[in-house]
């Protein structure tokens, strides 16, 4: 039996990664630089749901342990919000440096700064990191209770730590959107004032479009400290290497018709390629998935992410929420604007301002040029025509 060798699993690395190149190799040069003690500056990718940007933190993360750098990874919108896990995060550097760097002054000020950090934000469950055996007690300091001020002396304790291990420190944060406009503040200052003092720090970031309307809120130097990287959906030759190169491994061939139409059905977001690749594997004929095999595997395709990676968002929403989502649907053309979605639901505007902004923090749909609207599931409105009679039962 032929091994079917297409992975349409949310985060999970595919057999062949199409289009990124360019951006690997960006990221390792960044990470080179680093562990020579060149400051880089931080990257955040940002797109929509199913362009890789998972992928490729988990693809820039590997390549970071294969080169001795110290790493973490982090999903705003899991594991008890943004303070605990950089709490966690810190810990994980600070407590696997301290017994081995030679100031051991330092390691008891980095150890003493995460105890306060964890006490004073409740991180860790309450309970503050102990104290290692090697180490003397700790300073006795306690936060300030100033996010922005304790996580600064946080990132220059633990990149300090580093440095003088002659270590480096890439932090991956994930789910960027879903910051609240205190915490990306905080970071900013934080990383400013670690790049200033040349600390081997570096963060790599992804998150949806609005990511970025939330950085022009701050007044802060991101556009000194960041490197904004849009993704979007493969160019033509890229999507048909997504297809083709997993094929091949399993003796298997794609016409010219049916990657023309595939590419049509998936609009070349990567997450569908895999997803319709996956279900056309079924109607394979004489080591050969043609324009047939293409059509017959659309039902199938539709069906398995109506099931699952559209209905799971979808589920995210209240009824009145969902109401607001079909009514764009109904303005003919997107992005739209707030009025007409109002309009649509014989309403006023500022009565559904707090609809939208609901759905933007679910990451449902995304504010775009000129504060229109638009989803931000690729095809979402598809799916909501698909399943039209969902609007009757809300």
């Amino acid at each position: 039996m032929r091994i079917n060798p297409y992975t349409p699993i949310s985060g999970m690395f595919p057999t062949y990664l199409a289009g990124r190149e360019a951006m690997l190799d960006e990221a390792k040069e960044d990470l080179t630089n680093l562990q020579r003690n060149f400051p880089q500056q931080s990257v955040i990718y940002y797109g929509l749901r199913g362009v890789g940007k998972t992928v490729l933190l988990s693809l820039i993360m590997e390549l970071a342990c294969n080169n001795d750098i110290l790493t973490d990874y982090i999903n705003i919108a899991e594991n008890g919000g943004f303070k605990n896990r950089m709490s966690l995060c810190a810990q994980k550097f600070i407590v696997s440096m301290s017994p081995i760097v030679k100031d051991q002054v330092l390691a008891v000020k980095a150890l003493s700064t995460l105890k306060a950090f964890q006490f004073t934000y409740g991180a860790n469950n309450g309970n503050p990191v102990q104290a290692n055996p090697n180490i003397e007690t700790f300073n006795k300091i306690s936060g300030i209770g100033d996010f922005e001020n304790d996580l600064t002396d946080l990132f220059l304790a633990m990149g300090t730590l580093a440095r003088e291990h002659g270590k480096s420190i890439c932090v991956f944060v994930d789910e960027m959107q879903c910051l609240k406009t205190d915490e990306l503040g905080a970071l900013l200052a934080a990383l400013f004032q670690a790049y200033q003092k040349h600390l081997p720090i570096i963060l790599f970031g992804a998150g949806l479009p609005q990511t970025i309307n939330t950085f022009t809120k701050i007044p802060s130097h991101s556009e000194s400290l960041f490197a904004f990287r849009e993704i979007g959906s493969l160019s033509d030759t890229d999507a048909k290497l997504a297809l083709i190169k997993p094929a091949e491994n399993e003796g298997v061939a794609y016409t010219d018709e049916a990657l023309e139409r595939i590419l049509e059905i998936t609009g070349n977001y990567p997450y569908f390629i895999q997803e319709f690749a996956t279900q056309a594997w079924k109607h394979i004929e004489n080591d050969t998935i043609d324009l047939k095999a293409a059509e017959s595997a659309i039902p199938d395709f539709e069906a398995a992410l109506d099931s699952g990676f559209f209905t799971v968002r979808f589920d995210k929403a209240s009824n009145k929420q969902k109401l607001f989502m079909f009514a764009m649907l109904d303005c003919g053309g997107l992005p739209c604007t707030i009025s007409q979605v109002a309009a649509n639901m014989h309403t006023e505007s500022q009565r559904v301002y707090p609809l939208r902004a609901e759905l933007i923090s679910k990451g449902l749909i995304c504010s775009s040029q000129y504060s229109k609207i638009d989803f931000a599931v690729p095809q979402f409105d598809k799916f909501l025509q698909r399943n039209a009679n969902l609007k009757s039962c809300l």
